[in-house]
């Protein structure tokens, strides 16, 4: 085998695995993400819920894109969070290379983020599951596991 056969067979290697590595992370990272998301629970709140209230839109409502940032409605609910998985997994099939946002449009997203809104979630999700992930130990375990 030509070396320059080796390289090219090296470089398809290492691209496959980090292509696999960066899909495992994001996916692992969007679980955890919406593992940490609040479900409405109305027994919690000091006022009334609207009526025909259904919980489970913040969770569902994860989006995960590419290039930009989503921005339109939201998702219909699901106290699962099982289409916001579902989206990560089909975006970290393509995202090797590409900058990935993960935004939610909920208008009371933020709140609950940064304002303690919620109970459930008193220091938010994004932020924690952001340091929780963002450091080399998980970063690693993603490349070993690909």
């Amino acid at each position: 085998m030509l070396f320059e056969d080796q390289i090219k067979n090296w470089r398809l290697k290492f691209e496959k695995k980090t292509k696999l590595a960066i899909g495992n992370f994001l996916v692992d990272f969007t679980n955890h993400l919406v593992g940490r998301t609040p479900v409405g629970d109305p027994s919690l709140w000091n006022d009334p819920p609207e009526p025909g209230y259904k919980p489970g839109t913040l969770i569902n409502s994860w989006y995960t894109t590419l290039a930009a940032p989503y921005v339109g409605g939201v998702r219909r609910q699901s106290t699962s969070g099982a289409d916001s998985v579902r989206q990560a997994r089909q975006v970290a099939n393509v995202a090797m290379g590409k900058l990935i946002y993960i935004t939610n449009p909920t208008p009371y997203a933020n709140m609950i983020e940064y304002e303690g809104h919620s109970s459930q979630a008193p220091a938010g999700m994004t932020r924690i599951t952001a340091v929780q992930f963002f450091n080399t130990r998980k970063l690693r375990k993603a490349f070993r596991d690909a």
